[in-house]
């Protein structure tokens, strides 16, 4: 045993103790000069909106740049009001405003439905949900979640570029 370790003063025969560390002692380590594999980058940041914007599902977006849904989250909440949660934001919208138009799209033209006998198509009919048209019609600012948003999904790339230069 050397001068700085002790044996465990309540057990006996146990292993000693380490020496304590004092104040401005520690080591300093320095960081990985490659990111590792399961760290956001700003390339990886870029590819997650994109396919954020594309496929409207986070889940699907992290897994396309190897991450989990709960660092995209995660990473979200840690740059409220910087590009990154920014182009988070203006990338479901950009799926919300798809979404608007699919639901006036269907509410105008209705839904084809195809008719089969024995196995044959026989027919097409359209059916019109009135109701869908009756709501958006009662409610044409809840479409979209932030009204402000269609100006600033015009700026998407440039918010991408910001994200990718840091």
């Amino acid at each position: 045993m050397s001068d700085s370790e002790e044996p465990h003063p309540s057990v006996p025969g146990a292993a000693p103790l380490p020496a304590p560390v004092r104040c401005g002692e520690v080591e300093q380590v320095d960081p990985p000069a490659t990111a590792r594999h399961n760290q956001w980058t700003r390339p990886k940041m870029v590819t997650f909106l994109r396919e954020l914007a594309a496929t409207q599902s986070v889940a699907a977006a992290a897994k396309a740049v190897g991450m989990s849904r709960t660092a995209a989250y995660g990473l979200r909440n840690r740059l409220q009001g910087q590009p990154f949660a920014m182009g988070w934001d203006l990338a479901l919208e950009c799926g919300m405003q798809a979404l608007a138009q699919a639901l006036m799209d269907r509410a105008l033209h209705g839904q084809e439905i195809q008719h089969y006998y024995h196995g044959e198509l026989v027919g097409t009919t359209r059916r019109f949900d009135n109701r869908l048209a009756q709501w958006l019609l009662a409610n044409p600012y809840k479409v979209a979640r932030k009204p402000l948003a269609p100006e600033y999904a015009r700026g998407f790339e440039r918010l991408l570029e910001q994200v990718a230069a840091g």
